[in-house]
């Protein structure tokens, strides 16, 4: 299963960064990207988000989801493109069995990017809500991953929509229910579970962070 959605911005930024996790492993193509070390015979969701430049004054936004299967049993799988890889995207990938996670992007420079204190920004509000506490993001892209159980996604605006303050104040309140299925076993989200692991981009940017709710959250 594969989604993608299109948003246009105003502004373009290249970024480059390849962060590894546990054991899983990814390794860019012409086009494709491919994910080694997931559990074999398991399944792998996995996220991008992407910035292109059709015109000089128009940035194009595109963000593409799924669920791979690892059919050849090898620990392998690959996610085929119908267009080169952007150099300017960041790559999310989670092995659904065991909860280990890949981030990304072409270009092979080794790069942190600053969404460094995600634990001080995303952190669970009441039931069923996580709080994004912002200072500049706009609009980040979201996959929640539940180990066994599957992953949902959404893109969350302060201010817009899938904001649940509805306000534009520099904080975004995500309600678990707004968030769309990649692959699921349950019917809806209902509040977090030990284990869950949120991985964010920023649209603009393309800085990321995977923050993990542990037990108690």
């Amino acid at each position: 299963m594969r989604g993608t959605r299109v948003v246009l911005i105003g502004l373009l930024l290249a970024c480059s960064a390849v962060v590894a996790h546990a054991e899983l492993k990814v390794a860019f193509e012409d086009s494709a990207v491919t994910i080694a070390g997931a559990t074999a015979g398991g399944d792998l969701a996995w996220f991008s988000v992407s910035r292109h430049s059709p015109e000089y004054w128009q940035v194009v936004v595109v963000r593409r989801d799924g669920i791979l299967t690892d059919e050849d049993k090898n620990g392998t799988v690959t996610i085929k493109l119908d267009e080169p890889v952007a150099p300017a995207s960041v790559w999310v990938a989670f092995d659904l069995t065991t909860g280990a996670s890949v981030i990304g992007a072409p270009g092979g420079h080794v790069e942190r990017l600053r969404i460094t204190d995600a634990a001080d920004r995303v952190r669970p509000g009441a039931a069923g809500i996580v709080d994004f506490l912002r200072d500049r993001h706009e609009v980040v892209e979201v996959l929640l991953v539940r180990p066994g159980q599957g992953a949902w996604g959404l893109a969350v605006g302060d201010g817009g929509a899938s904001d649940g303050d509805g306000k534009n104040d520099g904080a975004i309140r995500l309600a678990l229910a707004s968030l769309r299925a990649v692959h699921s076993t349950s019917a809806s989200l209902a509040e977090l579970a030990p284990g869950d692991v949120l991985a964010v981009i920023d649209t603009q940017t393309l800085e990321y962070a995977i923050v993990s709710f542990a037990a108690g959250t």
